[in-house]
């Protein structure tokens, strides 16, 4: 059963009548004319969350969900990640289902992070760096240690343990570069 409310919408066999889909490139063409729009046009914008959004049937659809159910055939049963952090990628490749716990840990940096790793931070009580991993209801991490960089080994074993390949690439904050932060995408992008 889908996690999604897709339950009652469009099928696979509809979908693929009214728009082509190119897994590798991840872009979506209308098939036929469609309320001024025409056939063998680029489908989609992206919504102010940066996600590929495509209107069939009078209603919103995210692009990664109709790229699974284009390429599988069925929708997905569990959530779609975006397996590099990309939200306006709907590639094949770049997707994969996840469970909740795993599509949020495959997140992007808090803002308010200050060690440059998710789970590691200074405890000014203790003077010390404090490593943590709450899953599932209970800590399977809670540790202080007097280097950062033990603590981020910490962390990064209990991640790989719990959530293996989600668990995507870390690099502190002291070596991100800007352009780590920003995105430069053009019209080229979805041509």
């Amino acid at each position: 059963m889908p996690a999604i409310k897709d339950v009652g919408t469009i099928t696979a066999e509809e979908l693929r009548q009214w728009l082509d889909y190119n897994p590798v490139t991840g872009q979506f063409k209308w098939r036929r004319y469609r309320q001024g729009v025409k056939s063998d046009l680029v489908a989609g914008s992206l919504n102010n969350c940066g996600y590929l959004v495509i209107r069939l049937k009078n209603r919103l659809y995210m692009g990664h969900r109709l790229a699974w159910l284009h390429f599988y055939g069925e929708w997905p049963d569990e959530l779609i990640d975006h397996e590099h952090r990309e939200r306006h990628r709907t590639d094949i490749a770049s997707l994969r289902q996840a469970t909740h716990a795993q599509n949020r840990f495959n997140a992007k940096y808090n803002k308010n992070n200050t060690s440059g790793i998710p789970g590691v931070r200074w405890d000014d009580n203790t003077r010390s760096w404090c490593a943590q991993l709450f899953y599932a209801g209970s800590y399977k991490l809670n540790k202080h240690f007097a280097e950062l960089e033990d603590a981020i080994a910490a962390r990064s074993a209990a991640e790989q343990e719990i959530f293996g390949e989600f668990v995507p690439e870390r690099v502190p904050h002291n070596e991100l570069r800007p352009s780590d932060f920003m995105e430069e995408l053009s019209p080229a992008d979805f041509a």
